[in-house]
C-alpha cells in the first residue's frame, strides 16, 4: 500500500470518526433538551433518559452501516474518493452483507489499528468479508 492511499484512508478514517461522535453527541444533547448539565455532570437520571438510549443506537447504526450509504462508501471514502470493493473481484463493489460484517470489526478498534500496520493495510474486517479498500475511479 503507498503513501498516498494510507493518508486517504487516514483522512476518510477522521472524517467519519467526526461524524460518527459530532451526530451521537447531537443526538444526546437534542433528547436532552434543556438538562444539557447531564452531559457535564452525569448522574442516574441520564441513564432513565431516552436520549442516552438513542445516543447508543447512533453509535451502534453508524459503525454497522456507515459504509452501505453512498455505494460501498462512507462520508469520509467518499471525500477521499476511495470505494470497497469484493477482494476476489475488484470491478465489483462489496455487497451489502460484507460491509456490515466488514464493520463488525470496529468493536476492538484498538486491535484493528494495531493489525492494519502489521498486514500493510488489510483490517480484520476485510479479511472477515472479503474486501478491499480501493481508488474510486
Amino acid at each position: 500500500m503507498n503513501f498516498t492511499m494510507i493518508i486517504r484512508r487516514f483522512l476518510a478514517f477522521w472524517i467519519d470518526w467526526i461524524v460518527l461522535w459530532g451526530g451521537a453527541y447531537g443526538v444526546l444533547a437534542l433528547g436532552l433538551g434543556k438538562n444539557t448539565d447531564l452531559l457535564m455532570y452525569p448522574s442516574f437520571e441520564l441513564f432513565a433518559s431516552p436520549a442516552l438510549y438513542l445516543f447508543l443506537i447512533w453509535i451502534l447504526v453508524f459503525i454497522l452501516f456507515k459504509d452501505c450509504l453512498f455505494k460501498g462508501r462512507s462520508l469520509g471514502k467518499m471525500i477521499c474518493k476511495l470505494v470497497i470493493v469484493n477482494a476476489q473481484n475488484p470491478e465489483q463493489k462489496a455487497s451489502f452483507k460484507a460491509l456490515v460484517i466488514r464493520n463488525l470489526t470496529f468493536i476492538i478498534l484498538q486491535i484493528e489499528l494495531i493489525i492494519v500496520l502489521v498486514n500493510k493495510g488489510v483490517r480484520v474486517g476485510d479479511m472477515l468479508a472479503n474486501t478491499r479498500v480501493v481508488s474510486a475511479k
